[in-house]
């Protein structure tokens, strides 16, 4: 869920990942069938921390569409701060689509301290489209966003692509049970911990920047 830099990659000063386009790769995490479901109240609502201090805002809103499809709606905004200076910002604010347990499509706009990035993902027969900044590749179809605010996502099998710039990450990941409670933890070109409430609902996430500090997401 976390979308964008902020929320799908590491940041630091800046808080970026180094990475590449790359096959995904998750291990151990059981498979979950079922819809992308949507949270009980609608929206998601998470205070934005690093090294216990409040530096930034997530939020996202569940809008029925019609074909029973759900639009989800994110706007995230950080900022670090040396008194009157700014050492760093990021703003994100991104559309999924999706229908059943596939992402339809999405169109996000980013940016991470200066570095801009307009995404589009749309469907092409057996593969996603990914177009960044006029620059398009493919991605599987089952391929999600690194937005995984649905403990659905995280199913043994889909690559995860970045919300930011469409890169698909090599990762490992890890859960601590079957069920859609608990939590999971992502490891190699993107590194997470994120707990899961029992509807499968993401309340948490935590994760080291580039400069060693702990940024956090707490749910409201």
């Amino acid at each position: 869920m976390l979308s964008g830099g902020w929320m799908q990659r590491g940041f630091g000063l800046r808080f970026r990942r180094v990475g590449w386009a790359c096959v995904a790769v998750l291990l151990a995490v059981p498979a979950m069938a079922g819809s992308i479901a949507s949270p009980a109240g609608r929206a998601l609502d998470f205070d934005i921390l690093r090294k216990g201090e409040m530096i930034g805002h997530y939020h996202a809103d569940f809008v029925d569409e019609a074909d029973h499809r759900l639009e989800v709606r994110t706007r995230i905004r950080a900022e670090v701060t040396a008194g009157p200076i700014r050492l760093y910002h990021f703003t994100h604010q991104s559309a999924e689509v999706w229908q059943g347990d596939r992402l339809v499509s999405l169109a996000a706009d980013t940016d991470d301290d200066g570095e801009i990035h307009h995404l589009v993902v749309s469907r092409d027969g057996p593969t996603l489209l990914l177009t960044v900044d006029d620059k398009t590749h493919a991605a599987a179809l089952d391929a999600v966003p690194s937005s995984l605010w649905n403990r659905g996502m995280l199913d043994g099998k889909r690559p995860i692509f970045d919300m930011t710039d469409g890169q698909v990450f090599r990762i490992e990941t890890r859960c601590a049970a079957a069920e859609a409670a608990g939590s999971c933890e992502i490891s190699g070109e993107l590194t997470r911990k994120l707990d899961y409430d029992a509807d499968g609902m993401l309340v948490g996430l935590s994760f080291l920047a580039d400069d060693g500090s702990k940024v956090m997401y707490r749910r409201n």
